[in-house]
């Protein structure tokens, strides 16, 4: 049995979208041309400052991330920050292990942590449950990747793998759209196929009081550009 999921709180994000290198987009529509329209190209300059942001961009704030960090970690999900740390973790495996790419996303990753905290109150699940960060933990997220082969990189995912092979995995695409129950669902489907570990992962008494929040990812972007743009100008 699988319970359902403690009311979730926080903004919906209605912002643009942010592209954080994630497969996916949001489901907002571009106005089509009108009839008879002849798009003009032109070559656009890239100036420092956009290059800067493209291929430097800085690490989101741990204060402002730690919420999400701590979600999973309340439902016994391991934080991996460094290469090493998920090295360690995928060495030998025997049995089943859940990686779970989080991400800011408001959308998506906003759906994807209450939905895989309330499949961990399945019956059976997985033996380890270890989580990295896209866009905070950059290189862990990279080194995790490696090992989540056949798959393009996409964030929030979540990846089971069974003797150290990937046997399933859920992709960001497969997650938006849905509600946490929807995902819990899926993710429980799956735990039943491959997991033999009694469950839940934490007391049913100790689920029902966590608190879920939204982060609205266009928001926190934002900042990010405003502190990156502001040590710039104090080199």
């Amino acid at each position: 049995m699988m319970n359902r999921l403690p009311h979730s709180r926080g903004l919906r994000c209605t912002g643009p979208l942010l592209d954080t290198g994630a497969r996916g987009r949001c489901s907002q529509q571009t106005p089509s041309a009108p009839v008879g329209f002849v798009p003009i190209f032109r070559k656009r300059e890239i100036t420092p400052s956009m290059s800067y942001f493209r291929f430097a961009t800085p690490a989101y704030p741990e204060e402002d991330v730690k919420p999400m960090r701590e979600e999973l970690e309340a439902v016994g999900a391991k934080s991996l920050r460094t290469p090493q740390d998920v090295d360690a973790a995928m060495a030998g495996q025997v049995g089943t292990t859940l990686v779970i790419i989080n991400s800011v996303c408001g959308c998506a990753a906003g759906g994807a942590r209450p939905g895989v905290s309330a499949a961990l109150q399945n019956s059976v699940i997985p033996d380890q449950i270890t989580t990295v960060f896209a866009g905070v933990d950059k290189e862990a997220t990279a080194r995790a990747r490696q090992h989540i082969t056949n798959y393009a990189p996409s964030s929030p995912s979540i990846a089971l793998f069974k003797d150290g092979k990937p046997v399933y995995m859920m992709e960001r695409h497969m997650i938006e759209g849905k509600t946490p129950d929807q995902i819990a669902e899926d993710l429980a489907i799956e735990f039943n196929k491959y997991c033999s570990k009694p469950g839940p992962s934490i007391p049913q008494e100790k689920f029902e009081k966590l608190q879920f929040v939204q982060v609205c990812g266009t928001e926190l972007a934002a900042k990010v550009k405003r502190l990156a743009m502001a040590q710039r100008q104090q080199q």
